[in-house]
């Protein structure tokens, strides 16, 4: 790699490598702090939020929690419920009397967070595919980036390198450095359809099963206008034909979405195997999907991953004043992300690996089980969508909430 470099262009504090809306959270975050001149995002794409990959079903309570105010335009539906489906179609509710969700257009949400940190004086590297993360003398000193408008490489060194590159992070391998395991992936198809019918537009809908979706499940989220957000991932095959077996054979989706058209179709993968074990290094912080700080229950990474870097922007800021790098310094981002959201990725993990061993037919044992005792009123008081491990916690606490709980683990032990 290094032959192919040019020139060296500049030296600077802080390089972050995406602008995602980690990376972009990160930046913006940094700028805050008084780092924005310090700070230089690298981006491959022209245009930032393109491709668009997630659906963009954010929390309300959490994206408050982490400062982040949304114009109005970026908001696509408010959502204040969801429909659960069974292999065989039983299904059951889970609904609030005001949103608790919003669906948002992702391109502009990656956008709009990238231009407020632009505006506080971040410098975005638009067209900058990074190649190498550069390792000398036992620490991270900076990256290699290929300039795709000059078709040209460039060598950017900095103290410390913000990895927000997403999934699969090829950057971290290729300097052997912990990475998601590809084993534990799931592969997303997204779909953009019109005419949706007997949807409510308020309430997501959700569908278990094997057949079209092993390892995760499919989804509907609809707005207002009669347009949805299509969706599945799955462990194993092709995640475009399953998407579109999903929408034109599901004995239930594919009465909603008959009259539908496709307007455009997406994949990405997921990764589901909990965090990496090691998130920082000397010069190094890894952020969002290529630390894999996913929720393995739903495979949601966009507000998990954003506050990530809202805790590193701390240990980043520290780590300038100090002029220490260190990974003494450094492992304080990761005492603090495991503290904030340890447990509930742990827990979700847990029962990811249940429902991963449970038949259609146990799924269905279970959704009667849910239905029986009600448990959608117990989580309509007690739930929350990014911190499932404290929601199950307050649920179990529940004579009728530990009940599902305990068959959904007696289930996976027994394979009955």
């Amino acid at each position: 790699m290094a032959s192919k470099v040019v020139r060296v262009q500049r030296e600077t504090a802080i390089t972050v490598i995406g602008a995602g809306p980690v990376g972009a959270f990160a930046a913006l975050n940094l700028a805050k702090l008084g780092l924005a001149a310090k700070t230089v995002v690298f981006e491959e794409h022209s245009c930032i939020g393109r491709p668009s990959h997630c659906a963009g079903h954010l929390n309300i309570k959490t994206l408050k929690k982490l400062g982040v105010r949304l114009p109005a335009k970026i908001i696509e539906n408010k959502i204040r419920g969801a429909k659960l489906y069974s292999p065989r179609g039983l299904n059951f509710r889970i609904e609030r009397k005001t949103p608790i969700t919003l669906v948002v257009n992702r391109e502009l949400f990656d956008r709009t967070i990238a231009e407020e940190a632009e505006k506080l004086g971040v410098e975005f590297r638009l067209k900058f595919r990074v190649k190498e993360i550069l390792v000398g003398n036992g620490k991270i000193n900076g990256l290699v980036a290929r300039n795709l408008s000059k078709k040209l490489y460039e060598k950017f060194y900095s103290k410390l390198v913000i990895d927000a590159e997403g999934c699969p992070a090829t950057l971290l391998k290729r300097i052997n450095f912990p990475y998601p395991n590809p084993k534990n992936f799931v592969y997303g198809g997204q779909a953009e359809v019109d005419k949706i019918q007997d949807v409510e537009d308020d309430v997501v809908e959700v569908y278990f099963g094997k057949k079209f979706a092993e390892g995760l499940f499919a989804w509907i989220i609809p707005r207002k206008d009669g347009t949805a957000k299509v969706g599945l991932a799955l462990k194993h095959g092709n995640p475009k034909k399953a998407l579109l077996s999903f929408i034109h054979k599901h004995p239930i989706a594919s009465k909603k979405l008959h009259k539908s058209q496709i307007l455009s179709l997406k994949f990405h993968p997921i990764p589901l195997g909990g965090p990496i074990i090691k998130t920082f290094s000397k010069g190094l912080l890894v952020v969002g999907d290529a630390a894999s700080q996913v929720k393995p229950t739903t495979g949601g990474g966009v507000i998990t991953g954003m506050m990530c870097p809202k805790l590193a922007e701390k240990t980043a800021l520290k780590a300038y004043k100090l002029n220490d790098f260190s990974e003494k310094t450094l492992e304080e981002y990761e005492k603090a992300w495991k503290k904030e959201i340890g447990f509930d990725l742990k827990a979700m993990l847990r029962v990811r690996k249940m429902l991963n061993r449970l038949s259609d037919r146990q799924i269905d044992k279970l959704f009667k089980l849910c239905i029986k005792i009600g448990l959608n009123q117990i989580l309509e008081k007690v739930g929350d969508l990014d911190f499932q491990g404290r929601t199950l916690l307050k649920a179990a606490s529940n004579p009728k909430g530990f009940i599902p709980l305990l068959y959904l683990v007696w289930s996976a032990l027994t394979g009955r």
